[in-house]
């Protein structure tokens, strides 16, 4: 019924789309935002539809982000949003003209949303996962994309950014692939740029139960781990010697101490449908 509706006021109020082209841009530039996410998982139905990507199936879905269809594409529509708005106060350039890399891209999730705001061209995205590398084709992914280390030295890109954004990727780095990827990405960007990196709150110690378990094990020992930067590592992914992947909490101090030389916090940005991943926007040095 919800699609029906959506349907409805979309034939009432969606107009002025040129669908002579095969161009994403110019063909949704004017989509309003609210309808985006519907027509991005073909609810609804454009003269143009068999351009856009597909999504991957419920299980890979919900494996990546603990949601699905219609209600995963909502919940990008905010964080989405956020940037949009945020790019448009201080970013130094307007987003049609800009380069933007998604960095830990999945199944291309956030990136499509972007198809209505910028030529394909100039969307890139990296991903270390050889999974999400077969994505590109598997969901006919449009847009500029290599694929990146674990533990990153340099992007694999020639081009540099004016935006970045990473969403649910710092949340479960360790700190010693976290700083290498933080760096990674300033090296990537131009002065000015602006990034958006999504990060778990001290706050969300208290409502992860691997974490809970894992600070239960500390006080057990009589030792307390790095309060400033907590790592709960999932040792199914090791690279180079390194537990990369599991569960980040870290500190408003460790981000002061330890992302200034790269960046300035601009803000922090709440995401009701997730309180406990908080949005930093920041500009690089």
């Amino acid at each position: 019924m919800e699609n029906i509706n959506v349907k409805f006021a979309f034939d009432f109020v969606e107009r002025d789309h040129d669908w002579s082209t095969d161009d994403l841009y110019q063909c949704y530039k004017n989509v309003d935002d609210n309808f985006w996410p519907y027509i991005l998982g073909k609810y609804i139905n454009t003269p143009k539809t068999q351009l856009l990507p597909d999504k991957p199936g419920v299980k890979i879905q919900h494996k990546f982000h603990g949601t699905t269809e219609i209600k995963a594409l909502t919940q990008s529509l905010y964080f989405y949003q956020i940037i949009k708005e945020s790019y448009k106060k201080y970013g130094k350039k307007p987003l049609v003209d800009s380069n933007l890399l998604d960095f830990g891209f999945g199944w291309g999730r956030m990136l499509r949303f972007f198809y209505k705001d910028m030529p394909v061209s100039q969307i890139f995205g990296c991903d270390p996962s050889d999974e999400s590398m077969s994505y590109i084709e598997k969901l006919h992914l449009k847009g500029v994309f290599k694929q990146s280390e674990f533990i990153p030295e340099t992007l694999p890109f020639d081009e540099s950014f004016d935006l970045v954004f990473s969403s649910s990727v710092f949340t479960h780095l360790s700190e010693h692939t976290h700083l290498a990827c933080l760096k990674a990405i300033a090296n990537a960007m131009n002065p000015g740029g602006i990034a958006f990196i999504t990060v778990r709150p001290p706050g969300f110690k208290e409502r992860n139960k691997a974490i809970i378990d894992y600070l239960a094990h500390y006080n057990m020992e009589s030792s307390s781990p790095n309060e400033d930067y907590l790592f709960v590592p999932n040792e199914n992914f090791i690279v180079k010697g390194h537990a990369t992947y599991g569960h980040a909490v870290i500190s408003k101090r460790y981000i002061h101490e330890n992302w200034s030389k790269y960046f300035r916090v601009l803000d922090a940005k709440f995401q009701a449908f997730d309180p406990f991943q908080v949005v930093l926007v920041l500009e690089k040095k």
